[in-house]
């Protein structure tokens, strides 16, 4: 005993004790994300109960854990995790869950427990059951800031967003956690289908949020929203399609032009598409580029509040009414006035005379027509197959850029900018 008490000293003194729970760690680490690429759950499950047991204070890695529970039904147990992360993360807020059930109720029972939906800029949220009646709680950090100016300026500011957005019950801020918290009534329903209906009603919805123009709203969002391009994505296949949308809210100047096209037409000849295929994206070149289209776009004018991430996981069409209303609000933002409706067409799949009679007929501006194709292009770029972008011209590409041309010529037949608008 003695002996082995004496080699544990010297290898602590050394740090071998230390460096032996870091391998420890890493290797148990491993072997789950290792278990999860291959989609081993129950597997994975085990070890990551094993990571929080031995290292409750990785905080950042309860989410994966509930990720890995909900992929295999265990609701219940990926919820408790949940709320011993809020607890460790936030040191609980029990006060603010009174205050939350206190307006939604003062004067009925309130059952609330944690559920863990997803989403890049939450940390879970609570469901709050008073009598036969839900609602949502969504917990935000502070440096979620977008949602925040959603629902505390817009929100309250525009009615007709009140009629597109599930109806917020309370707003609630903790200073002491740099928390806030969105309570809004829940929508028994499901995702939408891209059902022609559904996409005609998408269509006058984002018609709704644009509205709300730039010099509305400008004061809400800072300048330094719009930084200089030093580096632009390549888009592909693997880019979210807002991701790489984002990059249209520097659509009036030269640079992301330029970069935006030479990494395209790089990407799609690593990739091989076809020639027909580059050659009908540099016909789109020589529209926007060679005659300085993008210097038509005035942001006073072409820029107004958008969605920002607006996908199919964003809606909700309620199961009695089917009314369809817009979730999630925290890439709201400034942006070009088409940009909504591009991302979310895009991903539709529509053929382009289809998008043509439905969208793009009952736009006058020709500068908003011309971006709504460009933006709607990229999109296809990262939605279709690449058989699809290649073997569908008669589809996609080609009436589309038979489209821009014509619109490239009224604009520059009209001269100005200040002619066109």
């Amino acid at each position: 005993m003695f002996f082995l008490r004496k080699i544990y000293m010297i290898l602590r003194r050394n740090d071998f004790i230390i460096l032996y729970y870091k391998l420890i760690k890493r290797l148990n680490m491993y072997y789950f994300n290792k278990l999860s690429r291959e989609k081993k759950w129950n597997q994975a499950s085990y070890i990551g109960e094993r990571i929080i047991a031995n290292y409750p204070e990785e905080i950042w890695f309860y989410p994966k854990l509930i990720e890995c529970y909900q992929n295999i039904n265990e609701e219940r147990r990926a919820n408790q995790i949940l709320g011993k992360y809020i607890d460790l993360k936030f040191n609980g807020f029990s006060r603010e869950i009174e205050e939350i059930e206190t307006q939604i109720s003062s004067n009925q029972p309130i059952s609330s427990e944690y559920k863990w939906f997803g989403g890049y800029q939450n940390n879970g949220f609570m469901v709050h059951l008073v009598e036969n009646k839900k609602y949502l709680s969504k917990l935000c950090s502070y440096w979620s800031w977008r949602e925040r100016i959603f629902y505390l300026e817009i929100y309250k500011r525009y009615p007709r967003i009140r009629d597109i957005t599930p109806l917020m019950v309370s707003f609630i801020e903790s200073g002491k956690s740099n928390m806030y918290y969105i309570t809004s009534e829940k929508i028994e329903g499901a995702y939408p289908l891209f059902t022609d209906d559904v996409i005609k009603k998408v269509i006058h919805m984002t018609h709704i949020v644009s509205s709300i123009k730039y010099g509305e709203i400008c004061n809400l969002f800072p300048t330094s929203y719009y930084p200089d391009i030093n580096e632009l994505d390549v888009p592909n296949k693997k880019s979210p399609t807002f991701g790489v949308l984002r990059y249209f809210n520097e659509i009036h100047k030269e640079k992301p032009n330029k970069e935006l096209f030479a990494t395209l037409l790089n990407q799609m000849d690593e990739l091989n598409y076809s020639k027909d295929s580059i050659k009908l994206i540099k016909r789109l070149r020589t529209v926007i580029i060679e005659n300085y289209m993008f210097k038509k776009i005035i942001p006073t004018n072409h820029f107004s509040l958008r969605h920002g991430d607006l996908t199919q996981r964003n809606m909700i069409l309620e199961r009695d009414s089917e009314k369809l209303l817009f979730l999630d609000w925290g890439q709201v933002g400034i942006g070009p006035s088409w940009y909504d409706i591009a991302g979310f067409l895009g991903q539709s799949k529509w053929s382009f005379d289809k998008i043509n009679t439905f969208h793009l007929s009952i736009i006058n501006d020709p500068i908003e027509k011309l971006f709504f194709i460009y933006t709607l292009i990229l999109v296809w770029f990262n939605v279709l197959s690449k058989d699809e972008f290649n073997n569908q011209h008669d589809l996609y590409l080609k009436p589309a850029i038979e489209q821009a041309e014509i619109l490239e010529q009224r604009i520059l037949s009209l001269g100005k900018s200040s002619e066109v608008i």
